[in-house]
């Protein structure tokens, strides 16, 4: 796998990694019992669609690694954590998506999202505080069919602007720093092709 680093302005910094993890579909040929749980309704993903891409981004995320989860269960498909040497199955892959859909549906809840949402508060609308701060978003995505990961951390931003700059990345974090934010990306890429 290669590592390309691309540094902006802005405290932007962008990497690349490549791998297969690109969808399929079809009966488990690995032996594997390949009901996994989803654990997003369609509730939450109307209330997402509602709030717009910030949310639905999100869970358009969670479920790249439901997708990559299920097709390494059927597949008995494997990888190799570059950073541990460790084999991954399609049980760390998973252990992912629960990460990123509980994140997903915390941004859903958080943003008021709607009665929908499987989130706490469901009375609608943002509040939004009088004081500027700016931080610095960790987006991500996948690209060319699947087989390369890319990331970014674009900033400084105001909060509550979760914009990526990229349509092909979808936003993950906010951060205080551009080095916190570089630190998530760098570790997020490291495991991109290790589920």
């Amino acid at each position: 796998m290669g590592l390309l680093a691309l540094s902006g302005c802005e405290g932007t910094g962008e990497e690349e990694v490549s791998g297969d993890i690109s969808s399929g579909s079809g009966l488990s040929s690995s032996g594997n019992s390949c009901n996994l749980q989803e654990l997003i309704t369609d509730a939450d993903r109307e209330a997402a669609n509602a709030c717009g891409v910030q949310a639905s981004s999100q869970i358009a995320n969670a479920d790249v690694y439901y997708t990559a989860a299920v097709k390494a269960c059927r597949s008995g498909e494997t990888s190799t954590d570059p950073k541990t040497g460790r084999t991954t199955t399609y049980k760390d892959t998973y252990d992912v998506y629960k990460q990123a859909s509980e994140y997903a549906l915390t941004v859903v809840d958080q943003m008021n999202c709607g009665a929908n949402s499987s989130g706490q508060n469901n009375n609608g609308g943002i509040i939004v505080p009088d004081k500027k701060v700016t931080l610095y978003n960790l987006c991500v995505g996948y690209i060319n069919n699947s087989t390369e990961a890319l990331a970014n951390c674009r900033g400084p931003v105001e909060q509550y602007d979760h914009s990526c700059g990229d349509n092909r990345l979808n936003y993950i974090k906010s951060y205080e720093t551009s080095t916190a934010c570089i630190t998530e990306r760098d570790n997020w890429l490291k495991n991109a092709f290790s589920n």
